[in-house]
């Protein structure tokens, strides 16, 4: 995956592949092509967001434990 890659881009791409899926714009060879990009797009932005998640938990564990 791209060193650069952000949620916002991975995003946006994974939107990009499904409208041209769904408009029929890519052709039967690109299909897989497209399809396990789409998937490594979605994988990488779900790690995001559980590594969010799991942040966001330690924050509110560490407030809760210090009232």
């Amino acid at each position: 995956m791209d060193k650069e890659l952000t949620y916002e881009k991975a995003y946006q791409e994974i939107q990009e592949i499904a409208q041209a899926m769904e408009s029929e714009q890519i052709n039967v060879d690109e299909l897989a092509e497209k399809a396990a990009r789409a998937q490594k797009l979605i994988k990488f932005c779900r790690e995001k967001l559980r590594t969010i998640q799991t942040s966001l938990e330690e924050v509110y564990r560490e407030n809760d434990s210090r009232e």
